[in-house]
């Protein structure tokens, strides 16, 4: 089968399948020409869904899935640094502060060591509060992934009893025959 065929090419070939008039060599073409094809219709997407191709289709790339993971982890080094900078002007005592600290909020200098104290732990339970909520959302989505692979191994794993099962229908079939013609010939 040539890969650069037309969309009614390639429905001629999904109607003789459904029909169930291609050799195996010929149904493997069929599903590895759907499986690259970028072509349309709703028989060829029945059939790639009948052939267990659709969700193959649609696993992300291994690029697509390190992107969430590389933004979440850049937040939450930003977190991390927001919470040791706090954590050092929080531990400083406030004398200490005033002899040896400059505290400056929106490009004002800050006189109230206690004031800005407070702020920086003010800041810090906000970042904590969204870091939770960040892996929070990340657990969920990672949960969400983990499931929906489960269900497309399932889907491909009974994908591929049918199949077996179908095999082994016509085999039988053929024996059948066989033995039909043996015991008629008699």
């Amino acid at each position: 089968m040539e890969k650069n065929m037309t969309l009614e090419q390639i429905e001629e070939l999904v109607n003789a399948y459904f029909e169930c008039r291609l050799s195996r060599t010929e149904e493997a073409e069929l599903r590895r020409l759907l499986a690259s094809s970028p072509l349309h219709s709703p028989d060829i997407d029945s059939c790639r869904l009948e052939m267990g191709i659709e969700a193959a289709m649609r696993k992300p790339s291994r690029s697509q899935a390190r992107i969430p993971f590389r933004h979440i982890l850049s937040i939450a080094a930003s977190i991390a640094l927001v919470i040791g900078i706090c954590a050092t002007v929080m531990f400083r005592s406030t004398e200490e502060m005033s002899e040896s600290t400059i505290v400056y909020i929106a490009g004002k200098k800050v006189e109230n060591y206690t004031y800005a104290q407070k702020l920086a732990e003010q800041s810090q339970a906000e970042s904590m509060a969204e870091m939770r909520e960040m892996l929070d959302e990340a657990e969920a989505e990672s949960l969400a992934e983990m499931r929906e692979m489960q269900i497309e191994a399932k889907t491909e794993s009974m994908e591929q009893m049918r199949e077996m099962l179908n095999e082994a229908k016509a085999e039988k079939r053929g024996y059948d025959s066989i033995m039909n013609e043996m015991f008629n010939n008699k």
